[in-house]
């Protein structure tokens, strides 16, 4: 990593383990930082296991219950802000997760993710329709967030899935970052989006990157304090990203209609500014998820489904 910052030794989950490319939030921090829980399939069953974070040891697993069949999609998690429970998406439901003995409680709420806010009182969940519902701790929903705003762009463009959310530390405010796609090229680029929570009034939106040619789901997160987020960018450096520029190339004069995936990294950047802070190496070519930690002194990004690298944030 750049200077300022160091990696700590990589968590291989399971050699079984399953990342599906489209599950937002499989892996979590808990509020002091101690703990990494980490949602993925094996053998098409959903499990949380939950690590330490000072030497990587195995402190427990959580078999989710499910219906009947495979899953095809990894359980996303999230801490409570006590850090005695997870909030676990499995299946499109909502359910709480004891840390302590795994005792589990399945909701009527069914999003693609949730955020508690940093005071316990709230939780949001972010939906594939494009809306937040802001609910209390009664469940009772106090507040929608829309954002439909596509006649504020151009006719071409689309507002696509949620990559990541997270409330201000002051409970005050949400934050969230969208896709956006530009059907004619084929492109994305990341949005991040600033509402009120008290009267649901959308501050601000931001272009966070410039349009770039990639097709499948890009994992970003935000800082505690919400001054960096860092996204997943294609890096066609190297000798694999010379590799994937000619697959693309040979793909696209045979007419194919899917195309390579290029490598991946993650990149960090200021949102005030939108400069880029540091550009994390390698692990392998796919990225399926990144997290801060709680007091933002650690990245988690997870690697080719298997591994997950910690970085420890070491500048000012």
């Amino acid at each position: 990593m750049p200077k300022g910052s160091q990696a700590k030794p990589t968590i291989l989950v399971s050699k079984r383990s399953q990342f599906p490319v489209f599950t937002p939030q499989p892996i979590a921090f808990s509020p002091d930082g101690s703990l990494l829980a980490v949602g993925y399939l094996e053998q098409g069953v959903g499990k949380i296991s939950v690590f330490r974070v000072t030497d990587n040891r195995l402190v427990r697993t959580i078999t989710i219950r499910a219906g009947k069949g495979k899953a095809f999609s990894a359980p996303s998690v999230l801490f409570s802000p006590d850090g005695k429970k997870l909030a676990v998406v499995y299946e499109a439901r909502l359910k709480f997760v004891q840390v302590a003995d795994g005792k589990q409680v399945e909701t009527n709420i069914m999003p693609s993710m949730a955020v508690f806010s940093p005071d316990g009182h709230l939780i949001a969940a972010m939906y594939a329709s494009d809306a937040v519902n802001i609910y209390d701790a009664n469940g009772r929903i106090i507040r929608q967030l829309s954002t439909r705003l596509q006649t504020r762009f151009a006719p071409s463009v689309s507002l696509l899935e949620f990559t990541t959310g997270t409330f201000s530390h002051d409970s005050q405010r949400f934050l969230c970052v969208l896709r956006e796609e530009r059907f004619q090229p084929n492109q994305r680029r990341e949005r991040l989006f600033i509402w009120r929570v008290s009267d649901g009034k959308l501050e601000h939106t931001i272009p966070l990157t410039p349009f770039y040619d990639l097709t499948l789901f890009t994992p970003s997160t935000l800082s505690p304090d919400t001054s960096l987020v860092a996204l997943t960018e294609p890096d066609p450096s190297g000798w694999d990203g010379l590799l994937w520029r000619v697959e693309r190339f040979i793909s696209r004069l045979l007419k194919f209609l899917k195309e390579p995936i290029p490598p991946m990294q993650v990149v960090v950047h200021n949102i005030a500014d939108g400069r880029v802070v540091a550009k994390l190496p390698r692990f392998g070519n796919r990225v399926t998820d990144c997290v801060f930690s709680p007091d933002g002194r650690y990245l988690a990004v997870v690697h080719d489904h298997k591994t997950i690298a910690l970085w420890e944030w070491k500048g000012k």
